[in-house]
């Protein structure tokens, strides 16, 4: 849909790539469980050991980890709303990132590829990932963020990219963002529709194969 988001002190209009509350609500249950789960290796450390008198103190670490892991994640995830006001708004003038009240604005003049992507952990020899849509940026500094988001820029750009849009929960399919966003980060003259029912059209029906409009 079009929608018109406030940025800071002023109003953006573009088109809305939603995310699902109730996809995140269950990624936020499933946390939680995993949270609780890393509590068990922290207070029965004893029962995980393979010899009586191993020490316990590596499962605890672990568990100490995956409690401020998943339990500060899921913290985050239910103080921004739970995904209902979880949105990716394409403006012509910039990709924002809304996640609850918190604001992400990259210019697109500053982005310098769209990239699919995923972190990959290993749990007690069980391979994880979670598939991203990254956004790498020739200058983070031109990127409106805020002090978390920021603070947590460079462990973003060692595991997978400067901005990481999460896909999973995302109320549409995963790769018609992927291909709104290269299109328009490819095709500057095409970025001025995202305001207009031409612009939601080509997102919604995937029409990124057709010649971009002139520019008038």
């Amino acid at each position: 849909r079009l929608e018109t988001l406030r940025v800071g002190d002023r109003h953006a209009r573009g088109v809305v790539v939603p995310y699902s509350g109730l996809r995140t609500g269950v990624l936020l249950v499933a946390t939680a469980c995993l949270a609780l789960a890393m509590v068990g290796f922290v207070v029965f450390a004893d029962a995980f050991a393979d010899d009586p008198g191993e020490s316990p103190w590596p499962v605890r670490l672990i568990g100490v980890v995956g409690v401020v892991f998943f339990g500060v994640g899921g913290f985050l995830v239910a103080r921004r709303g739970w995904g209902r006001r979880w949105l990716v708004l394409l403006t012509p003038s910039a990709v924002v990132v809304a996640v609850g009240r918190a604001r992400t604005v990259v210019p697109w003049e500053v982005i310098e590829r769209v990239r699919a992507t995923e972190v990959t952990t290993y749990a007690r020899g069980v391979r994880i990932s979670e598939p991203l849509v990254g956004i790498d940026v020739s200058d983070p500094r031109a990127i409106q963020t805020g002090p978390l988001e920021r603070l947590l820029m460079p462990l973003n750009r060692r595991l997978a990219a400067d901005i990481t849009l999460p896909v999973r929960t995302l109320d549409i399919d995963p790769p018609l963002l992927h291909a709104a966003l290269c299109y328009y980060h490819q095709h500057p003259q095409a970025r001025a529709e995202l305001v207009t029912q031409e612009g939601l059209a080509r997102v919604q029906h995937g029409q990124f194969a057709s010649t971009p409009p002139a520019r008038q």
